[in-house]
């Protein structure tokens, strides 16, 4: 139903008000030569209301002449006909697709990179690894991989246990510092804060 919507709205249709003694003729000599009828709906006991494709107009001159019926259209809808009200404004619809374009480009670069999560770390540092990896303001989006730059902070900043990148505009870098072990001699007990289920151990020793 969308797409439907969408490409009539592409091609361009038109609302036409039929009148006649038999509009039912009109829909039948109209269906039978194949042209596409929609959205019907009786205004009165003569009167009809319907939507065509505006490349279908010709054909529909002809079959309301042999049902001796009368066309009228009642509006105009569709891309094709918003561009001929612009027909003497080539200008607007330059400028238009000029600032578009310039919005889209504009859009595809980073401007900022922000970095939470560093106390440790110097925020400055976070950014410049960033950068080493192509997450820098200036560069377009679509040239860098998250995961590839949330990888290499992780390899090359040994002090911190995860590391989480949103690329955009104003890009973000967010990172969590590992917590120093307790010092403590012998063994000890691991509470947890929240209730959860352990689902695997990796031991190293013993």
């Amino acid at each position: 139903m969308i797409m439907r919507k969408i490409w009539t709205y592409l091609l361009g249709y038109l609302v036409l008000v039929v009148k006649g003694p038999h509009p039912e003729r009109f829909m039948n000599l109209a269906f039978t030569r194949g042209v596409y009828l929609w959205d019907l709906v009786w205004t009165g006991p003569d009167t009809l209301l319907v939507n065509v494709y505006a490349q279908s107009f010709r054909a529909i001159r002809h079959i309301a002449r042999q049902s001796n019926c009368r066309v009228r259209i009642q509006r105009k809808r569709g891309l094709p006909f918003f561009f001929y009200r612009f027909r003497r404004r080539r200008m607007l619809l330059a400028g238009a697709f000029i600032f578009c374009l310039l919005l889209y480009f504009l859009s595809s670069l980073i401007w900022t990179v922000d970095v939470s999560g560093a106390r440790k770390i110097s925020p400055a540092r976070v950014k410049a690894l960033a950068a080493s990896a192509g997450l820098r303001p200036g560069n377009f989006r679509f040239q860098v991989q998250r995961d590839n730059v949330a990888k290499y902070l992780l390899r090359e900043l040994p002090g911190i246990t995860y590391a989480e990148v949103e690329v955009g505009p104003r890009s973000k870098v967010r990172i969590i510092e590992k917590s120093a072990a307790p010092s403590t001699s012998g063994t000890c007990n691991i509470v947890a804060k929240k209730d959860g289920i352990i689902d695997s151990i990796l031991t190293l020793k013993g």
